[in-house]
């Protein structure tokens, strides 16, 4: 069965749910969260290209435009578990977790900005958070269901010009992701060399319309006062759409394929037992996301997503 992102409403919930006697006995039915981006090679291509381990900060952000959903909709209304965090937001918290390849330590900070009255106060349009991780890593997310440009002559981006008297737009489309890695440093004859590496991803939640992952490295060389004698930046561009030789089991994609394609080629090749790609979510996983999702709403002081009565003790 394939789940909706995200699985539940709240952590208690997804430890109820994934580790119901059901879905851990033998022949168990195969239940998975659709978090449908991870399962596109590019997303993958992009992890490769960094340790963990040397992630100094990173940043995930998706934003959609004001309007594009009436303030009444369903994922505006808290007693459904409600809250953009809860929608939008469970890209860039999911794609920060595996750029550190682990669970934050803490939430550092978290900023909603509340529905406006008169329409539920309990949910978040939008919430910027940060988080520390084991590494000494921070990382921070922005999402955002009612974001917009607002144009004033001689001031603001490019952006906001092209938009400038047609309806408000958001400045994160297509939604991107950022890793910057901790500098490098070395020495050449007396000559000290610091080499910084910034990665970014465009478009990693719907990387088969369109993407791009850009490989920026910035070689700084100074002289013994620590005067920059040379810098020179480069860039290098790449794009996966299929799997590269050796992965992807027995079908390796088309062009054209779609993360929602790849990850349906998963869930298939699960049921049937086969190897495939090696990429899966397991519900361990989802529980884990959504105790991420729980603890940055107690740092914003919001309440958490209700639990429904019927799941209450249904993993005993």
């Amino acid at each position: 069965m394939l789940l909706e992102k995200p699985s539940t409403s709240n952590a208690e919930e997804a430890r109820d749910l994934f580790r119901h006697s059901v879905l851990t006995a033998t022949d168990a039915p195969v239940l998975l969260e659709a978090r449908h981006y991870q399962f596109h090679p590019a997303w993958h291509t992009f992890l490769s290209l960094f340790d963990p381990k040397d992630v100094e900060e990173a940043s995930a952000r998706a934003a959609l435009p004001a309007g594009l959903f009436s303030m009444e909709d369903i994922r505006f209304k808290y007693e459904l578990a409600g809250g953009t965090l809860m929608d939008l937001g469970t890209y860039p918290l999911s794609a920060l977790r595996s750029i550190f390849g682990t669970e934050p330590t803490s939430v550092t900070s978290a900023t909603p900005r509340l529905m406006p009255a008169p329409f539920d106060q309990k949910c978040d349009q939008a919430m910027q958070a940060t988080y520390s991780f084991p590494n000494g890593g921070t990382g921070k997310i922005l999402c955002d269901l009612g974001s917009r440009v607002k144009y004033e002559k001689g001031k603001g981006s490019w952006w906001a010009w092209l938009f400038a008297g047609r309806p408000d737009f958001t400045t994160d489309m297509p939604p991107w992701v950022t890793v910057k890695l901790r500098a490098k440093k070395g020495s050449e004859d007396d000559i000290a060399i610091t080499t910084q590496k910034t990665i970014v991803m465009k478009n990693f939640m719907g990387p088969h319309m369109w993407h791009r992952i850009d490989i920026n490295t910035t070689t700084t060389c100074r002289d013994a006062s620590g005067k920059v004698v040379k810098e020179e930046n480069h860039t290098e561009s790449k794009k996966a759409y299929v799997w590269p030789d050796g992965q992807g089991g027995a079908v390796k994609g088309e062009n054209y394929w779609s993360t929602y394609r790849y990850m349906l080629e998963a869930f298939v090749d699960r049921v049937k037992g086969r190897k495939g790609s090696g990429v899966w979510l397991d519900g361990e996983e989802s529980i884990r996301q959504m105790e991420a999702i729980d603890e940055t709403y107690v740092k914003a002081g919001m309440g958490l997503r209700p639990t429904s009565v019927a799941l209450r003790g249904a993993g005993d």
